[in-house]
């Protein structure tokens, strides 16, 4: 469009770790007032051989986007393109979709993109359930639910859930959505990924 989204760095360091270590990224932006400006600030990572965290460029971005995750993808692309290869799993909040690898370039058949189970937990399940009802009903059994190591623990726990919301089909119909779909954040799901850090 010619606007600008944001500004974009990165140094040896973060590129070598990109380089080394760029099979799973995780993305996300943080929201909070840490610059002047107000800019989200976005910053991939990944975990080295000491399961440190380190990022592998950093952002500030005028609004948290699929564009400005596009940006920093493709930036790191331009920098190191045999890395599109062998990127296989990204780690997002709901916010990502499978047009997000579109338009970096990947496709579901190489690359998984998951939801991460933090934003789910502590975030986007919270602000639809409510904070009463997930906190007292909901957060134990959904918290089975992303972490299911198996399908009939990924199932029981469902059952729980619906067993818990039968009186809310609209919560029912919500949380169907996210059963229907395993592949996007359970944890059964992410452990078929060859070294996706189960």
């Amino acid at each position: 469009t010619g606007r600008p989204i944001g500004l974009v760095y990165t140094t040896k360091i973060m590129r070598d770790a990109f380089v080394r270590f760029g099979r799973i990224i995780s993305l996300d932006a943080m929201l909070r007032q840490c610059n002047n400006l107000h800019w989200p600030y976005i910053g991939p990572v990944i975990l080295d051989e000491k399961w440190q965290i380190v990022p592998v460029c950093e952002m500030l971005v005028i609004s948290e986007s699929h564009a400005a995750y596009t940006f920093a993808m493709n930036f790191l692309f331009e920098l190191e393109p045999q890395m599109k290869s062998q990127v296989h799993v990204l780690f997002s909040d709901c916010g990502l979709t499978d047009n997000f690898l579109d338009l970096i370039g990947l496709s579901r058949e190489t690359t998984q993109l998951f939801w991460d189970h933090w934003h789910l937990l502590n975030k986007v399940w919270p602000e639809f359930f409510g904070i009463n009802l997930y906190a007292a009903h909901l957060k134990e059994i959904l918290t089975a639910l992303c972490k299911a190591t198996t399908r009939e623990k990924f199932d029981a726990a469902y059952k729980s859930a619906v067993t818990a919301l039968a009186n809310n089909p609209g919560h029912l119909e919500y949380l169907k959505s996210f059963y229907d779909h395993p592949e996007r954040f359970a944890q059964f799901k992410i452990n078929e990924v060859p070294g996706s850090l189960h």
